[in-house]
């Protein structure tokens, strides 16, 4: 039972991380990930300012602004 553990606590750990890495760069070729942060191998903080996206029908998309420190994950990853 406890190497079954300790392989469920590693996905999770990885997962974990990885989103949190990938955080930063979503979005980004890997030629600009390369030109902003050169090979990314740390966690870092992730900031964003409030933006709107102006739609032709309908409401505009609100993003609103946000932090989040290093190591922190996004996009829900804690969800089921």
């Amino acid at each position: 039972m406890p190497e079954l553990f300790d392989k469920i606590y590693g996905i999770e750990a990885a997962t974990a991380i990885a989103n949190s890495m990938g955080d930063v760069s979503e979005g980004l070729s890997y030629q600009q990930i390369e030109e902003k942060y050169g090979f990314l191998q740390e966690l870092l903080p992730h900031d964003v300012p409030e933006r709107i996206r102006k739609q032709d029908r309908g409401y505009d998309f609100v993003y609103h602004a946000h932090h989040r420190p290093p190591g922190m994950t996004e996009d829900g990853h804690e969800r089921p």
